[in-house]
């Protein structure tokens, strides 16, 4: 997998520890967004810094045709009202059950690493491209 960044050159990882290092040291500027690849084009990506994080992923269905999806808490604890979050020096308006925390972010990105979908408290809304 390939993982890129705002503030580093992009590196090929093989060991999930490489992407939560870097999820530590995300800051409101220079440091606010970071993202991975798959080999066949999937990514995840996250922006936000502490613990405000906004994430998304393409997952592709066929060679031409994929989906766009942001990650939102499910249930009724969490608000559809707008807050914002500061990704590279703008601020960005999300629905407030978007804005996750970093253990959530961090779960998202090791299960894309892996493949797999263990984050029971996370709906998956498509976005219009």
């Amino acid at each position: 997998m390939l993982l890129e960044g705002q503030w580093f050159q992009p590196k090929e990882i093989d060991r999930f520890d490489s992407v939560k290092e870097k999820l530590s040291s995300m800051t409101v500027k220079n440091r606010s967004y970071l993202y991975v690849t798959d080999q066949i084009g999937n990514y995840i990506q996250v922006g936000g810094y502490k613990d405000s994080f906004t994430v998304e992923k393409r997952v592709y269905m066929t060679p031409t045709a994929y989906t766009h999806c942001k990650a939102g808490y499910c249930g009724t604890g969490y608000s559809s009202n707008l807050s914002a979050i500061i990704i590279a020096g703008n601020s960005v308006k999300l629905k407030q059950n978007q804005i996750l925390s970093k253990f959530t972010v961090e779960q998202l990105f090791l299960d894309f690493f892996q493949n797999v979908e263990t984050v029971s408290s996370i709906e998956w809304t498509e976005m219009d491209m």
